[in-house]
């Protein structure tokens, strides 16, 4: 019986970390491709120092030399600047909320009392997963 819930447990956490994952990656596919489409079709919307730096960072990173800009060069350059800032942002939040999520789902369950009380070492659990 204890190892039925041990695994039943690591399954439920097995499974919530999968989705963490996944939801880390369509929030992150959704906000680098808002960024770029921004970038591309709305560059005014940028303010005057962030389209400045932009413009710096692009000249200097795809070795432009008539300081001519392509259309797409903003967009581009603003998701590479802001790609792995919004990934950490992203995967924070995901998994800070999946975690949170799994205890409370655990507690009102009343999983914890059951782990608890019984005779599992940490050497089974981690076996388990």
């Amino acid at each position: 019986m204890t190892s039925g819930i041990v695994r039943a447990y690591v399954t439920r956490l097995k499974i919530n970390i999968r989705n963490m994952i996944i939801l880390s990656l369509a929030y992150g596919i959704g906000i680098i491709s808002s960024t770029v489409i921004v970038g591309v079709l709305f560059p005014e919307i940028y303010t005057p120092t962030t389209r400045q730096a932009l413009e710096a960072l692009a000249i200097r990173m795809l070795n432009i030399h008539n300081h001519i800009l392509p259309k797409d060069a903003l967009g581009v350059i603003a998701a590479a600047i802001f790609t792995p800032f919004l990934a950490a942002i992203i995967a924070a939040f995901v998994a800070s909320g999946t975690i949170s999520g799994t205890f409370s789902e655990g507690r009102n369950e009343g999983v914890f009392e059951v782990l608890l009380s019984s005779p599992v070492s940490h050497r089974d659990i981690i076996f388990h997963f």
